[in-house]
């Protein structure tokens, strides 16, 4: 999402943009590089362009421990090698027979 903010104070956002091009003066609004055009913004208008991360909530108290623990699973399967390897050296400063951490001992 993308919101260009003028100095006059009107803004337009753009829920579908999440690529901006720069070329000379003009800042090209996109989907992705190289697909479909949304606006194109002049940058000596002093328009303001604001980019967001799409984000997304969960409600903690709604969801079972077996369905977050399932999910963090399948968050896990995706990770790449390096981050792995940095949780795993974490995770190994748990004590799975006293279920305590190590530095809480």
């Amino acid at each position: 999402m993308i919101t260009v903010r003028f100095p006059t104070g009107f803004s337009v956002q753009y829920n579908d943009v999440n690529h901006v091009e720069y070329t000379g003066n003009i800042a090209r609004l996109t989907h992705n590089p190289g697909n479909k055009w949304y606006a194109d913004v002049m940058l000596s208008s002093g328009a303001i362009i604001e980019v967001y991360a799409p984000c997304r909530t969960y409600n903690a108290n709604q969801i079972s421990d077996d369905t977050l623990a399932d999910a963090v699973l399948d968050r896990l399967r995706h990770l790449p090698g390096h981050k792995l390897v940095k949780l795993k050296r974490a995770v190994a400063d748990f004590n799975i027979q006293r279920h305590t951490w190590k530095a809480a001992e």
